[in-house]
């Protein structure tokens, strides 16, 4: 269950907002010639962003797991 949940979270979302957002503000009105590459256009770009967002959290997690805390010295 938690695998679902992982792969939702860190792929499935981000890949179905930067999607959505790879259009940006380009016309409505495409001729159906252009649609099928303009759609993997979009799913490659898509796939660059998601990618980019997977290797930064995996870095800011491995960063996170082996950088230790040093408390002030007044608390200890």
């Amino acid at each position: 269950m938690c695998s679902i949940l992982a792969v939702f979270v860190f792929f499935l979302i981000p890949f179905a907002y930067f999607y959505g957002e790879e259009d940006g503000e380009k016309s409505v009105l495409v001729p159906p010639s252009k649609t099928t590459w303009r759609s993997q256009s979009r799913a490659v770009g898509a796939l660059k962003y998601t990618t980019i967002f997977v290797v930064l959290f995996i870095v800011l997690l491995l960063v996170g797991l082996f950088l230790w805390f040093q408390s002030p010295a007044c608390f200890s």
